[in-house]
């Protein structure tokens, strides 16, 4: 197999043989794909407010979280700019090439069935040279990308989104991205519709570590909803809608919208408690 690593600032491309690999194998995301397609509860005065309290438990790391899957999406820049990004490389595996034009700019052909494993250094912390490592790995198909991409933080580090912390990450990441063929690498038209997240590992801010087990789900531009099950098994999506203000449930019957003391929901429906 003929390996290509483009490191960044157009330096150049260096090339080894070496032994014959099999492609990766993705994480398995079906069983919890299912369980966000598959919602049983319905919305009443008794099970608003704990949904609502399930939501602050299961999401109250957001803004920390929303930085970490920023870096883990930014890989997919990375991939289809061939690693000639600041801080950035990607390792290039079987079936694919560098296509170099008259003025030494590359750009990437490929062919289904290869991969690509895409590692960049984190942003760091301010006035520190320490930074950490993201490393991502993606498999191609035809017009575009399988919809599984996943890795490893390795004490990345990165400032907080609120600009007064410091915060490392420490883990494995995965995540599946609906659309994600259309638009990217030659496709000619979509995008993501819909991303859903798992990861396990650790989250330090300014010093204090907290192990975590999450998975969410992102409609861009509209919500980030997280799966919960009562005590009784009723399943819901609840969690945050961007851009507007309280909590979004999903039950049975569709959408609703919460504030402290009423949900609106589909067809003018409402639940007080």
């Amino acid at each position: 197999m003929r390996r290509l690593v483009l490191p960044v600032f157009g330096l150049l491309v260096l090339s080894a043989c070496v032994e014959e690999d099999k492609a990766p194998v993705p994480p398995d995301l079906s069983g919890l794909k299912a369980r966000y397609g598959l919602v049983t509860g319905t919305l009443d005065p008794e099970t608003a407010p704990e949904l609502i309290q399930a939501t602050a438990e299961k999401l109250g790391y957001l803004g920390d979280a929303t930085a970490m899957l920023e870096l883990a999406l930014g890989a997919l820049d990375g991939i289809q700019a061939g690693g000639q990004q600041p801080g950035g490389e990607i390792v290039i595996e079987e079936g694919l090439s560098q296509r170099q034009d008259g003025l030494g700019q590359g750009d990437i052909t490929f062919e289904a069935g290869a991969w690509g494993v895409y590692t960049r250094r984190c942003p760091g912390w301010p006035g520190t040279t320490d930074r950490g490592r993201l490393r991502m790995t993606a498999l191609f198909k035809t017009g575009g990308l399988e919809p599984v991409l996943w890795g490893a933080f390795r004490d990345c580090r990165v400032a907080a989104a609120d600009g007064e912390g410091r915060l490392r990450f420490k883990g494995a990441i995965a995540l599946e991205l609906d659309g994600l063929s259309l638009g990217l690498l030659g496709g000619e038209t979509g995008g993501i519709t819909s991303v859903l997240a798992r990861f396990g590992g650790e989250i330090e801010r300014d010093g204090e570590t907290t192990a975590l087990d999450f998975d969410l789900s992102i409609v861009p531009g509209v919500a980030i909803l997280t799966a919960v099950t009562l005590a009784n098994g009723d399943s819901f999506l609840v969690g945050y809608g961007i851009g507007d203000s309280g909590v979004r449930v999903v039950d049975g019957r569709g959408l609703w919208q919460c504030g402290a003391t009423r949900c609106q929901g589909p067809q003018g429906l409402q639940v007080r408690f």
